[in-house]
């Protein structure tokens, strides 16, 4: 497994989870909680990405003046 890369796959994933919490978090304060929540259930990259995309309107109105900051944070995480 860790020939094959999956197990250090699988902790990059965990930490990027986490950045992503932690950045909402750091944005929103305790509005992300729900948010937070929705993302520690997710099991790859590709589903909390379309959880972010799917909550991307809501994100942009909470955000205000504070979104181009969370965006362009989330992508350094997610790429």
């Amino acid at each position: 497994m860790i020939k094959h890369r999956f197990i250090r796959a699988v902790t990059d994933f965990k930490k990027q989870r986490m950045a992503v919490s932690r950045t909402l978090t750091d944005t929103l304060g305790p509005n992300a909680d729900h948010l937070t929540m929705q993302v520690k259930d997710c099991c790859s990259i590709d589903e909390l990405k379309t959880l972010i995309e799917e909550k991307r309107d809501m994100l942009q109105s909470a955000l205000g003046a504070r979104g181009k900051a969370f965006w362009e944070k989330y992508k350094e995480i997610t790429e």
